[in-house]
């Protein structure tokens, strides 16, 4: 067994605001510490008889030195005994201070309290978060039952929890069918439990953060894109024997053509529409993923789509600039446009039209990093106050030409 050692101390850094002095213990199990406060305090005065070197205070008659001398008391005797066998410093801690582990939550209790009461009640929270947040738990639950650690409590999630957690996640297990993920999900997973385990430090129930200590590669797979050439096979297909693709093919193109995401261009309205001049128009909403402002100088062949859908009946119940259809819907006829454009080196989705308006803008030679991220919606930590709002609407008029001529030259039948 590990070498443990008890330390005994008055932690100043806690006085509350009656400027007691509460008295704190840490448990050191090899390399790792855990403490706990206990019940017991001292005044200011007090502190001035404090030795370190005994963990006692310099008087014979003061009755917290009774106390502490029968904590290290009962610490010798667990030691002797061996009732700290088989025990990790959390459980040490909790047990020398008389703490009822029985009462203690356990951590399958804790996240579903959490997504319960703090996740589902959120309406801050979009529902895609809410989704994730559930599907970070379920995989949980799938380790804890693996692993036999459904009754684990709270303030034993630790370090070596945290890491076997990650390698369930990255690792396939033929044995439950189970394929790993990459790293960049692994990620997206790991960062959830970040979150809830900071507000179980919060609520006291955690000492750290052991999904802080995780370390995993940031870094997805290549997004798919279109090419220019298939975008030029789908601007040009011909639909006349069914009238009603044409307008999932249009969606997707008006999506390639400014870069907007399904929900994105779904929620534009005829108010998101700024009318420069008679010929430049400007689109300015938020994302509605990151709330990050857009705003784009379209193009002539976004501009026809939406005049395309000018008498459109949702356009004029609800000012809607495109038909409203369900990003499912659109995905499942986007399949089979892409059968008939013989674009079949991935599956055609809604979302491979933001993934190739960015590629199409470093095409045109649209390169400036501001210009990009107003286009897009992009924001980083670093610069976004000195580049974002230094983009003024010529440098997007600009950009806006220079991508015009750029589809007018790629798209042409005969070229």
């Amino acid at each position: 067994m590990e070498t443990c050692r008890l330390k005994i101390f008055p932690n100043v850094e806690k006085k509350n605001r009656k400027r007691r002095i509460p008295f704190y213990i840490r448990i050191t199990l090899g390399r790792r510490k855990s403490e706990r406060r206990m019940n017991l305090e001292i005044s200011e005065e007090e502190l001035l008889l404090w030795d370190a070197n005994s963990e006692l205070l310099k008087s014979k008659t003061n009755r917290i030195n009774r106390d502490l001398q029968a904590l290290r008391s009962k610490f010798d005797d667990f030691i002797y005994f061996g009732k700290f066998q088989n025990l990790n410093e959390k459980q040490i801690a909790s047990l020398l201070i008389g703490e009822d582990a029985s009462k203690e939550v356990t951590w399958l209790e804790y996240i579903d309290s959490y997504y319960n009461n703090i996740v589902e009640t959120n309406s801050t929270l979009e529902p895609a978060t809410k989704t994730n947040y559930r599907k970070a738990i379920n995989h949980m639950k799938a380790f804890l039952s693996l692993s036999a650690l459904n009754t684990v409590r709270l303030n034993m999630i630790d370090i070596k929890f945290a890491l076997s957690f990650k390698d369930y996640c990255l690792n396939d297990i033929p044995k439950i069918k189970k394929v790993g993920m990459c790293e960049a999900s692994a990620l997206g997973i790991i960062k959830k439990f970040r979150t809830i385990c900071a507000r179980a430090i919060d609520e006291k129930g955690m000492e750290s953060n052991p999904f802080s200590a995780v370390r995993l590669r940031n870094k997805n797979k290549p997004k798919e894109r279109l090419t220019v050439s298939e975008v030029k096979t789908l601007y040009n297909l011909n639909f006349s024997t069914s009238p009603k693709l044409s307008v999932y093919r249009d969606i997707f193109l008006f999506m390639v053509f400014t870069g907007f995401s399904y929900k994105d261009a779904m929620g534009l309205t005829t108010n998101s529409v700024i009318h420069l001049t008679d010929k430049l128009k400007m689109i300015k909403v938020f994302r509605e993923k990151t709330s990050i402002l857009v705003e784009s100088v379209m193009v002539k062949h976004a501009l026809e789509i939406i005049d395309k859908y000018a008498n459109l009946p949702e356009r004029e119940l609800y000012g809607v600039l495109l038909p409203r259809r369900s990003n499912t819907k659109i995905n499942d006829m986007l399949k089979v446009i892409a059968e008939r454009a013989n674009i079949s080196r991935f599956s055609l989705t809604s979302n491979i039209g933001r993934h190739t308006f960015r590629q199409l803008l470093g095409e045109a030679k649209i390169v400036e990093p501001g210009v990009i991220k107003r286009l897009m919606g992009h924001t980083t930590n670093s610069d976004i106050d000195g580049t974002y709002y230094s983009i003024t609407e010529g440098k997007l008029i600009e950009a806006k030409n220079r991508f015009e001529i750029f589809l007018d030259k790629k798209l042409r039948c005969n070229d």
